[in-house]
């Protein structure tokens, strides 16, 4: 029965899949992104053109990058709208993608706290978040924030510990609050490290 099972959702899989065919980009064209460099905009067409995945996926992707970028200069709520256009009618496999980006506001960092740290002060946290660069508008280390605290009690021991950025945004000041929280979890046996098992 189970054998049945598998077998009916490997097949709708495949059907969805097939649904779902491939496409080939063969084109970006972007508007409204404007913060960025024409560096970046060819990076991004790097990453897409010439990709061939199915039309969620690169939507999905497109966005992705787009909103990355964008929000690396502050845009941290910017709307993306894309469409998937064939190049021509007659090999629709073949498209062109076409992003229109609305910046919207362009934040900076306010205010910048930690909670939930019992076992290492704040100062001793504080260079793990790039607090100078985010308030003069550069958010590119906004993303790597929960990564670099986990990583750090991890290494200390608490291998159970969880950082989560909460983000407060004013709209008319144009800035953020971030509050990272964190959850210790299981502090390590005094003496140290725990031993690998």
């Amino acid at each position: 029965m189970i054998s049945l099972l598998w077998a009916a959702c490997a097949a709708a899989q495949a059907g969805i899949e097939s649904a779902d065919e491939r496409l080939s980009v063969t084109g970006l064209d972007i508007t409204g992104a404007d913060s960025l460099s024409t560096t970046e905009l060819q990076d991004l067409r790097q990453k897409l053109v010439d990709q061939q995945e199915s039309r969620a996926r690169i939507v999905e992707k497109l966005r992705h990058e787009l909103a990355v970028a964008v929000g690396n200069h502050g845009y941290l709520r910017a709307r993306i709208n894309v469409d998937v256009e064939p190049k021509d009618r007659i090999d629709p496999g073949h498209v062109v993608l076409q992003a229109a980006v609305q910046q919207g506001t362009q934040y900076r960092l306010r205010n910048f706290s930690f909670e939930g740290n019992h076992a290492f002060t704040s100062t001793q946290l504080q260079p793990l978040v790039p607090v100078a660069a985010m308030r003069d508008g550069d958010m590119s280390g906004l993303r790597l924030v929960y990564g670099r605290v986990n990583e750090f009690y991890h290494k200390a021991g608490f291998t159970s510990a969880k950082a989560v950025p909460h983000l407060s945004y004013d709209d008319g000041l144009g800035v953020i609050d971030l509050v990272v929280k964190i959850d210790e979890g299981v502090a390590p046996p005094s003496g140290g490290l725990p031993e690998s098992k």
